[in-house]
């Protein structure tokens, strides 16, 4: 069963810099609550990746971000609020695997990942922020692989 710990906050703003400090800071909220190392794989490869989305998205703008660890007696909640260009990436057409490796494109793999590792991923705008909340049961098999 998942530690019944309080909720953990994060905030920061988002630089190439400081991002492993944040991946770091999730990782060791997330080992102290998680069930399985799938759930600290899942939730630190699914928070890197919006990180890293989000940067390769923003030009010179600041974007300022807040992640919260919400820890329940079945899993994890992470919200990651950011002020970043809105986007809604659950409105993205799911990426296809390839046929040919040789003319295959790199990217486009991120809401593929953030469905497979999460159970419930959701999201909204809020103001001038997005809202992105994914929730990461304590089964050894938790995830989806959505079509």
């Amino acid at each position: 069963m998942t530690d019944m710990s309080p909720p953990q906050s994060y905030v920061f703003e988002l630089t190439p810099q400081n991002m492993s400090t944040a991946l770091d800071w999730v990782e060791n909220c997330v080992k102290k609550i998680a069930s399985n190392e799938r759930q600290i794989f899942g939730v630190r490869l699914c928070v890197e990746e919006l990180l890293a989305n989000l940067l390769s998205h923003v030009k010179s703008q600041i974007v300022n971000v807040e992640i919260n660890i919400q820890p329940d007696a079945s899993g994890i909640g992470l919200i990651l609020t950011n002020n970043g260009p809105l986007f809604n990436p659950l409105e993205k057409e799911a990426r296809m695997l390839d046929s040919d490796i040789d003319a295959a494109r790199l990217g486009g793999w991120g809401v593929p990942i953030l469905h497979h590792f999460s159970d419930r991923f959701e999201y909204r705008a809020v103001g001038d922020n997005n809202v992105i909340m994914l929730y990461f049961s304590e089964r050894q098999d938790a995830g989806n692989s959505r079509e």
